[in-house]
């Protein structure tokens, strides 16, 4: 995600349309932009392996565990409600035809069933506790969560489709008791949904990776092109991210 910050707001000014996949490792749980630390409990995060990161963008509480996050980045800053929107739509509809291709039948979030929860539980904290227009469900399950950032000059759009796993497992590091933590774990697996069981069979990143590139290329009339992150992209991301551990980072031009 630090790569993502620096792609989307470029030393140069220069923005390039970037589409980017990736894995965590180790696993991390990504606190948003303008959330509270006490979302989760530093602790137990430690006592799980997890690392704890800020994203650049928007949101709540994430587990990155299993799960294949990606970014979209499009030239467009200053962007009104509904260049946002349409850029929102348009991941969510190639991704709903890619879940397609998969064997995997989501729906889209429209304007009037998106809600957060307005308690003041840390549950509250959680991203896959809401529901935000643009993000997908299956049956009435999340399967797919989406957060935004507007820079000077461009529109950064995250995202994260867990993979397999337990969808609860990030309320073990919410600050609560046990039988708060229990309840929230079970909450949480009555409201979102890994890939592989929507889908029925194990999917690999690879594979829907595979299946969001025509997809995204469709809906956006985007051209692929594989490429590297720059050096100076790089020494930009240890500029701004000390701690970043620079290992071999690639990016998807269009």
């Amino acid at each position: 995600m630090a790569a993502d910050d620096v792609v989307g707001d470029p030393l140069n000014g220069i923005v390039t349309p970037v589409v980017r996949f990736y894995c965590w490792a180790p696993s991390a749980v990504s606190l948003g932009r303008f959330q509270s630390n006490d979302a989760v409990v530093a602790e137990l995060c430690s006592a799980e392996d997890w690392e704890i990161v800020r994203r650049p963008t928007g949101g709540r509480a994430l587990l990155h565990h299993h799960d294949l996050s990606y970014s979209v980045i499009l030239p467009g800053g200053s962007a009104s409600p509904d260049q946002l929107r349409l850029i929102y739509d348009g991941v969510a509809f190639a991704q709903l035809e890619a879940f397609r291709n998969l064997g995997v039948k989501a729906d889209y979030i429209p304007r009037g069933r998106e809600f957060h929860t307005r308690d003041n539980s840390a549950r509250a904290k959680l991203c896959l506790e809401s529901r935000v227009r643009g993000e997908l469900i299956v049956g009435e399950r999340k399967i797919a969560a989406a957060a935004q950032r507007i820079y000077s000059k461009s529109i950064l759009q995250h995202g994260s489709i867990p993979l397999t796993g337990d969808v609860g497992a990030i309320a073990r590091v919410i600050p609560a008791t046990p039988e708060m933590r229990e309840e929230s774990a079970a909450t949480l697996r009555r409201s979102a949904i890994a890939l592989d069981e929507a889908a029925g069979r194990q999917i690999t990143p690879e594979e829907l990776i595979q299946a969001m590139i025509p997809s995204l290329a469709a809906r956006f009339g985007f051209k692929f092109i594989q490429s590297e992150l720059e050096e100076t992209e790089l020494q930009e991301i240890k500029r701004r991210r000390p701690e970043f551990e620079v290992f071999s980072l690639s990016k998807r031009q269009v």
